[in-house]
Parts: structure tokens; sequence; C-alpha cells
């Protein structure tokens, strides 16, 4: 194996290990507020509603107001296209999961 291989997957085991551990600090975190507490809350979420785009993650929301971005218009998928994969997966898993 050359060096540049060794790199690329260390790296990528860095990288795993790094998305896996946050995963997993999230859903533990989500499990004990939902044991300790009556209300109940979900690891993260997404949805977007007529220009308004709504993330929460463990309780914390982010609200963002586009209403130039409606879901029908072409700058809604350029938006969408943009972002990192990693943010673009994240919410096409959670929000499977929530349907």
């Amino acid at each position: 194996m050359t060096r540049k291989k060794k790199t690329a997957a260390r790296l990528i085991i860095v990288y795993l290990v790094l998305t896996v551990g946050c995963k997993m600090f999230i859903d533990s975190c989500t499990n004990s507020h939902n044991r300790l507490s009556s209300e109940k809350i979900t690891p993260a979420y997404f949805s977007s509603d007529k220009g308004n785009m709504t993330f929460e993650v463990l309780g914390s929301r982010l609200e963002l107001n586009y209403p130039h971005i409606s879901t029908e218009s072409h700058s809604y998928l350029t938006a969408y296209l943009l972002l990192p994969d990693e943010i673009r997966s994240g919410i096409l898993l959670y929000s499977d999961l929530r349907a």
C-alpha cells in the first residue's frame, strides 16, 4: 500500500468514527432525556414549509425564513444541491425516519 492510500484509509476511518460517535452521543442524550423527563424530544428533525426551514437537534431549534425559496421553485433545487453531502444525507435520513 502506498503512503497516500494509507493516509486516505486513516482519514476515512477517523471520519466514520467521528460520525458514528456523534450519532451515538445524540441518541444517548435523547434516550436519557426521554427517560428522565415527561417532555419527549427527537434526536434530530428537519421540516420545510412555504419558505420556512426548521432544523432541530436535541431540542435546540433553528428556524430559517426564505420566502423566495419555495418547494416549487428552481432555487429550492439549487439550494438543496449546494448543501454539503453530510447535511443532505442527514436531512433525507431523518425525514424518512420521521415520516
